[in-house]
């Protein structure tokens, strides 16, 4: 897909009204099969609880049927009908329909979206022009006030692309990160997993890849961009709607009726791939670092430290039996017995070491504990019995 402006003609005033859902606990999957019907423009599940919304973003404004949607084989086929502009974009946006008044229930943490792209139920994307594409994926955390978001699509010509919604325009997220998925064949079915992870220094980390239906998934836990493309936006993630979106650059074939494609099995999750299990005693996210060590463990038990981190006991107050803790830990300036145990002491080695005015068990500390540390234990001190303030370790760090 070309870099593109994906709403035209101030379209998507009209979609703020819309209610962006995911049920509570943060995923849903449909098969678009058996128990679901049409309603209008709406595809409802028989619990009444979500629909799926067909907002065509360059003609929905202005009155006129640009894009379709049918059920068709057990699928979600979305199309255009064959009109002069180019570009074309037909979102299926997933809305509340119960909620009185609309109150949106938005997607928050990290997100997993899959979705199985049937390219083999239309023979004629094999034969398109050079200068046509038609491509489908997610549209995924979509600030409707803003318009901001993230999307990746994958063509008819089997190129995975990353892409940001910024106000009403898209462009490549990470520029020469797009790539065509090795082996690509456009009469096969093929799965495409998008997924978004919250990184605790405020950045987004947005990565997918894809792989023929029938075939094992890909373990891209040590590098995504081996068979699929990821990068890292600075900025953090937004919470926002989920969209699944379908987009035309020129019309593919003639007659009109060609410019369709088929979606099933979409399903979004928080529960995100490749994460570190923190008492597995194994590299599960194959980044070189087990368990606590690796930063996505700073804030998840056991490895997280207490609050504050001067209440090892964590009964509620610094007191002398948390001293006694600190002791045994207490090393001297640069450890000169070499009698550091990390396991143990490391929430106690409060050294700021990357100078963000935050403590991170994994990256933080100078493998010592000495007296700059117990003077930030001193700080956190309230007494047995006394609750500590839970502020006390939020002053900067010992150097």
């Amino acid at each position: 897909m070309h870099t593109m402006c994906l709403f035209h003609r101030g379209a998507l005033i009209a979609i703020v009204v819309l209610a962006c859902v995911l049920p509570a606990q943060g995923q849903w999957s449909r098969d678009f099969g058996t128990g679901t019907f049409m309603m209008g423009e709406t595809l409802i599940d028989p619990s009444y609880t979500t629909g799926m919304y067909l907002f065509d973003t360059a003609y929905e404004f202005a009155g006129i049927d640009e894009a379709w949607n049918a059920l068709v084989n057990e699928s979600l086929r979305i199309g255009f009908n064959g009109g002069a502009t180019t570009d074309d974009s037909g979102l299926m946006v997933d809305i509340d329909l119960t909620t009185e008044p609309p109150s949106p229930r938005v997607v928050q943490g990290n997100v997993s979206a899959l979705v199985l792209i049937r390219y083999s139920t239309n023979p004629l994307l094999a034969t398109t022009p050079d200068g046509s594409e038609l491509n489908a994926g997610w549209l995924l955390r979509v600030d409707l006030a803003n318009f901001n978001g993230y999307i990746c699509v994958m063509d008819d010509r089997g190129k995975l692309q990353l892409q940001k919604l910024t106000g009403m325009g898209v462009a490549d997220l990470c520029p020469g990160v797009n790539k065509i998925v090795a082996d690509f064949d456009v009469t096969k079915d093929w799965w495409m997993r998008f997924e978004l992870v919250d990184n605790l220094d405020g950045s987004t980390t947005i990565r997918a890849h894809a792989w023929m239906d029938g075939t094992d998934e890909p373990n891209d836990c040590a590098d995504w961009n081996v068979n699929g493309v990821q990068c890292i936006d600075t900025e953090p993630l937004p919470d926002g709607a989920v969209a699944l979106v379908v987009n035309e650059d020129a019309n593919v074939t003639e007659p009109p009726q060609g410019n369709f494609i088929d979606l099933d099995n979409a399903s979004i999750s928080n529960e995100i791939t490749c994460v570190e299990i923190c008492t597995g005693g194994e590299d599960e996210d194959a980044d070189t670092l087990t368990d606590c060590a690796d930063p996505d463990c700073d804030i998840t038990p056991p490895c997280a430290c207490p609050e504050p981190f001067a209440d090892a006991d964590r009964d509620g107050d610094v007191d002398q039996a948390d001293f006694a803790l600190l002791q045994v830990c207490f090393t001297g300036e640069n450890d000169p017995r070499g009698a550091f145990d990390r396991a143990a002491c490391d929430c106690f080695d409060r050294k700021d070491m990357d100078s963000d005015g935050r403590f991170r068990p994994s990256i933080d500390g100078d493998n010592d504990i000495d007296a700059a540390d117990l003077d930030a234990f001193e700080a956190c001190a309230s007494g047995a019995g006394i609750p500590a303030a839970s502020a006390c370790d939020d002053a900067p760090q010992a150097e």
